[in-house]
């Protein structure tokens, strides 16, 4: 058995591969376990960075840009927007690596660096129709803004629907989410610490800043499978192909998406299967276009989105076609595959 490295975070001891391992509401959306159950089948033993040392390693494979050089062959995937952690759009670092994988279309070259979207769970879950569906509106976000000041924060929209809301149609909307127990948030150090004041104040108060806020959720589908709508902000302005899990959460719930985001949205979803939040520059106007829609309306668009989901389109934003993309192109680029698209594998 071959050995190959891992980077991600501070993850030590395999613990990327535990189940439920991250920040996404108890379960990441990367798809670590079956990235190694794949490699496996290909005859490597995919481990954290630690768990090798000593040992020869094939590759390294580095989870977003990294500052560590390894005496193995290094490959990225390159996740985190450029605004939110500089380094992953630093040409010199990225040079360092065999092969580099992206949303990212401002950095796709289509020879060192390659399309790869971030992956979604997208397994099928019972789609509840309109008329069983008894909340009307949610979000499900942190109430958090950037670390720096940003032209590009979505933070502020957010918070101009949570309010819009809850001022026209409070009956309407559900604020789920982390630290909405504390007033709106500011971005850079100052804002950190004043984050911490809040808390400790309201906490011990019980002031509710905001009330349309429900609380937290385990998994995200426990709200979106009861939702008619749901606000699916990006968390920025993000540019061509910045498409994270906030859509395919609601898209795999049946739940319509309200969006902002990604500038090319309408070329990689189609348009019957969201509502573009950037059309209603006032929230009762968007409250009066949901109003509108009626349960045949609805099943359109949840037939589209169905459709959309089982499309190639679709199923190139999953766990599966991110793994396979990612074993293939690692192994025909080390020589260990003939270059034939989705040759390795990818265990469920």
């Amino acid at each position: 058995m071959k050995h190959a490295s891992i980077v991600f975070r501070r993850h030590r001891n395999n613990t990327i591969f535990e189940a439920n391992e991250g920040a996404n509401f108890g379960g990441w959306y990367f798809p670590f376990h079956r990235l190694r159950e794949g490699l496996r089948a290909a005859g490597i033993e995919l481990s954290t960075a630690d768990m090798n040392a000593g040992r020869d390693v094939l590759f390294e494979l580095h989870i977003n840009v990294q500052r560590r050089r390894a005496a193995a062959p290094m490959y990225c995937y390159d996740y985190e927007h450029p605004h939110v952690r500089d380094i992953n759009g630093s040409a010199a670092l990225l040079a360092r690596y065999r092969q580099v994988y992206t949303w990212n279309e401002a950095l796709i070259d289509g020879r060192h660096v390659h399309r790869l979207e971030i992956p979604n769970d997208l397994t099928p879950r019972p789609v509840r129709a309109f008329e069983q569906r008894d909340l009307f509106c949610v979000m499900i976000a942190k109430n958090k803004e950037m670390r720096r000041p940003s032209d590009i924060s979505l933070y502020q929209e957010r918070l101009r629907l949570v309010r819009g809301f809850e001022q026209c149609a409070p009956d309407l909307f559900s604020l789920y989410g982390k630290a909405w127990d504390i007033p709106p948030v500011t971005p850079g150090i100052s804002g950190r610490l004043l984050k911490l004041l809040q808390q400790w104040r309201h906490r011990r108060s019980g002031t509710r800043p905001f009330p349309s806020w429900r609380g937290t959720v385990g998994s995200k589908d426990e709200v979106l499978h009861r939702a008619k709508f749901s606000l699916c902000y990006e968390n920025l302005r993000g540019g061509a192909g910045y498409i994270t899990e906030k859509m395919f959460d609601s898209l795999v719930n049946g739940c319509v998406p309200v969006y902002a985001g990604a500038s090319d949205i309408a070329r990689h979803v189609p348009p019957e299967c969201f509502i573009d939040g950037d059309r209603f520059a006032d929230v009762a106007d968007l409250v009066d276009h949901l109003q509108c829609i009626g349960a045949a309306e609805y099943a359109s668009r949840q037939q589209a989105m169905q459709a959309f989901l089982c499309s190639q389109a679709g199923l190139r934003y999953g766990q599966d076609h991110f793994c396979r993309t990612l074993i293939a192109g690692i192994l025909v680029d080390l020589g260990l595959a003939p270059p034939v698209a989705d040759s390795a594998p990818c265990s469920a």
